[in-house]
């Protein structure tokens, strides 16, 4: 079976996802401070 590579983008919106979750607060909060939009972010947490 050969691994599938992650793009940098993918990469990228991995660390947020990682970040919001340890981050202590809500998601929204974590976007918001980030400058993402927040509907973006839960996307990319349910793949």
């Amino acid at each position: 079976m050969l691994a599938k590579t992650m793009t940098a983008k993918q990469r990228m919106w991995l660390g947020h996802v990682k970040a919001a979750d340890k981050s202590g607060g809500s998601i929204a909060e974590y976007a918001q401070i980030h400058g993402l939009r927040l509907k973006t972010l839960y996307q990319r947490k349910a793949s």
